[in-house]
């Protein structure tokens, strides 16, 4: 096993968005779903990554036929006790080794890119399961959000592309914003067709996750209007013509 699987099967024991009660993520899957769904092209859906399944139950409609290439297999066996699904193939390989030879109408890579050391390998692949219909949406954590603007007035970090000590448990670097995602796209030979800000998040998941529900979904709401210091970015883009 590379050093990266080993990794993720180290992740995947400690990380599990599965619900709200055990971590705060499980709310941003819930948006990221939510987002994805009001943007799909058409319903052959490849997912890269799935982390312990709830993004895919909520994708799993009934109507959607899913392709999840995940790199943990203890997190595609989690998946599968955790949720039943309808019309998802789980397939246990890292991206880099994977060959990807189908077409999708839709590719997703949500909350996941910020583990890669080589992003562009992964987006040149990604290029491979598309034609010219076909949409790639992508989901980021933003390094300008506004909750990382308060942390390093407060000095609890040192620069805006700190890791947490929760960023080094999950392998997550703060090394995008939105000009940088726009460039590393364009730069890639996609053209965006949608951006969307998700969630104004005011503190860490923790205590966001001790604020009333009321806020929190308006907070999620708030997050497109403040766009540029959203936690996360939601990009949705075509092959260049």
């Amino acid at each position: 096993m590379s050093d990266f699987g080993e990794k993720l099967e180290k992740i995947s024991k400690v990380y599990d968005p599965s619900s709200e009660e055990s971590d705060f993520d499980a709310a941003f899957k819930m948006y990221h779903s939510e987002i994805i769904m009001d943007n799909l092209y058409g319903n052959n859906i490849l997912e890269l990554g799935c982390s312990t399944g709830y993004s895919t139950h909520l994708l799993d409609n009934g109507k959607n036929y899913i392709d999840v290439v995940e790199g943990s297999s203890n997190n595609i066996n989690i998946s599968k006790d955790n949720f039943e699904y309808k019309n998802v193939n789980f397939i246990h390989s890292l991206w880099e080794d994977y060959e990807f030879n189908n077409i999708y109408s839709d590719i997703l890579l949500v909350d996941t890119i910020q583990m890669l050391e080589d992003k562009n390998l992964i987006l040149n692949k990604v290029k491979q399961t598309m034609n010219s219909s076909s949409r790639f949406h992508i989901i980021s954590p933003n390094n300008q959000s506004f909750h990382r603007l308060l942390g390093l007035e407060m000095n609890l970090i040192n620069n805006l592309e700190d890791q947490s000590e929760r960023d080094k448990t999950v392998s997550a670097k703060q090394d995008l914003n939105w000009e940088k995602l726009r460039r590393l796209l364009t730069d890639a030979g996609f053209n965006i067709l949608k951006e969307e800000g998700i969630l104004f998040k005011l503190f860490d998941n923790k205590k966001m996750s001790s604020l009333d529900s009321n806020m929190v979904s308006a907070l999620f709401k708030l997050g497109n209007k403040f766009k540029e210091n959203a936690a996360h970015m939601y990009i949705c883009c075509e092959l260049e013509n």
